[in-house]
C-alpha cells in the first residue's frame, strides 16, 4: 500500500478532493483537473501560483464578473480552498486568508460576548455572508458606489443585515448615536488611505462601553503617508482609552479589554 501524501500536514487527496467540490466551476475544469493532478503527483512546485490566480480572479474572473452578483458566490467557494493552498505554501506572511480573519471575528465575539458586528468596508459582502449567523446584528458601511449596490442586492431580505452608504469617518458616529451595547467592530474600509485614526475616535468616544475592535492589513500601517503608524495607533487608544489592549497578529490589529 502506498504511504499518505502529505504537505505541511495537509493529505493530498484529500486535499483534491476539497479543491474539487468548492471550485467545479465547469469552464475552467480542465485547468482544475491539471491543479488537481499535481496535487497527487506531490509536486507542489506551480501550482500554488495557479491557484492564487485561480482564487483572486486572474483566471477565472474578468472584470465584468467582479461587479456581478457572481463574485458574491466565487467569495463564498473560494474560501476553504484559498485556506488550504496558502498551509500548502507554508502560511507565508503578512497576508493571511480570508477564513483566518472569519474566525478571528468569532473568537473576539465568543470571548467578549459581543451580539452586534459593525463593520467598514462591506466589498463584496464576503464578511457580513460569513458572519450572519454569528451575529444577532450586522451593520456594514461602504463608500463605493458600485459595491454597495451590489451588497443591497445580496442581502436583500435579510432582516439582520443594514448597510449603509457613504464614508465610515463620517457615517460611524452617526451610527453609533443609535448603538447602546457593546459591539465587535471590524475596520476594513480602506484601500489606497484609511478613515481608521476618526474610525477609532469614535468608537472611543461611545460612550463607557468596552468594545472590541479589530482592523484589518497590518501591514499596511506606516508604509505610506496615507496610513498611520502603529505608534499612532497605540497613542491614540492610550489617550482615549488608557486600559485597553494592542496587539498585532495574522495582519490584524487588535484592540480589547483587558
Amino acid at each position: 500500500m502506498q504511504p499518505r501524501r502529505e504537505i505541511h500536514g495537509i493529505n493530498a487527496a484529500h486535499l483534491a478532493r476539497k479543491t474539487r467540490l468548492y471550485l467545479n466551476f465547469g469552464a475552467t475544469r480542465a485547468t482544475l483537473h491539471a491543479l488537481i493532478d499535481t496535487v497527487r503527483a506531490d509536486s507542489i512546485n506551480c501550482k500554488c501560483v495557479l491557484f492564487q490566480s485561480l482564487t483572486w480572479g486572474k483566471i477565472m474572473l474578468p472584470s465584468i464578473i467582479r461587479r456581478s452578483r457572481l463574485i458574491f458566490f466565487y467569495k463564498r467557494m473560494a474560501a476553504m480552498p484559498d485556506y488550504l493552498f496558502w498551509k500548502l505554501k507554508g502560511s507565508p506572511r503578512p497576508r493571511v486568508p480570508h477564513l483566518i480573519k472569519q474566525r478571528t471575528l468569532r473568537e473576539y465575539a465568543k470571548r467578549f460576548q459581543l451580539p452586534v458586528l459593525i463593520e467598514t468596508g462591506t466589498q463584496f459582502g464576503q464578511m457580513i455572508d460569513a458572519m450572519e449567523k454569528d451575529f444577532r446584528e450586522i451593520y456594514s458601511i461602504e463608500l463605493d458606489d458600485a459595491n454597495y449596490a451590489l451588497a443591497v442586492k445580496n442581502f436583500a431580505g435579510h432582516a439582520r443585515i443594514h448597510l449603509l452608504h457613504g464614508d465610515s469617518a463620517v457615517e460611524l458616529p452617526k451610527l453609533l448615536q443609535s448603538v447602546s451595547e457593546r459591539c465587535l467592530f471590524w475596520l476594513d474600509g480602506h484601500s489606497d488611505k484609511t478613515p481608521i485614526m476618526e474610525e477609532l475616535r469614535a468608537v472611543f468616544t461611545h460612550g463607557s462601553y468596552k468594545h472590541a475592535i479589530l482592523i484589518d492589513d497590518a501591514n499596511c500601517f506606516g508604509s505610506s503617508q496615507f496610513y498611520p503608524t502603529m505608534d499612532a495607533v497605540r497613542e491614540l487608544t492610550a489617550q482615549l482609552w488608557p486600559e485597553a489592549v494592542v496587539e498585532v497578529r495574522d495582519n490584524i490589529i487588535r484592540i480589547h479589554p483587558s
